[in-house]
């Protein structure tokens, strides 16, 4: 009725950076970003499930992740619950604390200062962090197919923005640019739907 599980993960990050550009259309191409280097994430994680009975289920855990390049860290608690009613139809729910890095081209983002200085604006930013609610019910029509509908919601905390209040820069919004701009950890935002997912077991 009671299981156990543990682990530890270490993840190499390699990174370069080129790039040219003109300050006009038909102006010469000049190097302005020529950067390489490297850092690393660890994560430890462990998850506890318990079952009262044969048709309840309960999972408990807890997971953290850190950052080397800037010594971020988050501790993160996740909690579940499933009930299966009977051998057809079960529902579950359940709540976590998860953290997201920024996407290594706002980490890295490289400025060049007047005085021939170099800097990282947003070096030491923190992670995006999500509180993640999910309620779900499963339908298993026949022994190999199960239907599951889902509904979800995520409401972030942290995310970078724009330091000043001009600007509305958020990195919900970054995907592939290269940010120089000083960013903050004060964004919010918020993410919620449904899933519905039809799965075929292999016979």
């Amino acid at each position: 009725r009671l299981s156990f599980r543990g682990g530890f993960i270490n993840k190499l990050i390699y990174y370069k950076f080129y790039r040219l550009s003109s300050e006009h259309d038909n102006g010469p191409l000049e190097e302005i970003l020529n950067s390489r280097g490297h850092t690393s994430t660890q994560q430890v994680f462990a998850q506890w499930q318990y079952k009262p009975s044969n048709e309840v289920s309960i999972n408990a855990g807890l997971h953290y992740i850190r950052l080397s390049h800037n010594k971020t860290y988050s501790v993160e608690p996740r909690i579940s619950a499933k009930w299966n009613i009977n051998n057809k139809n079960s529902i579950a729910i359940g709540y976590g604390l998860h953290s997201q890095l920024q996407t290594l081209n706002v980490y890295f983002a490289e400025q060049h200062l007047s005085n021939g200085d170099v800097i990282m604006p947003n070096k030491n930013l923190g992670l995006t962090k999500a509180h993640h609610y999910v309620i779900s019910y499963s339908y298993r029509p026949a022994k190999n197919l199960q239907l599951k509908t889902e509904l979800y919601y995520q409401q972030l905390f942290n995310v970078p923005v724009a330091a000043g209040d001009s600007s509305t820069l958020s990195a919900l919004n970054v995907e592939y640019e290269y940010i120089t701009d000083p960013l903050v950890n004060k964004g919010k935002g918020r993410n919620y739907g449904a899933e519905i997912s039809v799965e075929r077991y292999l016979q």
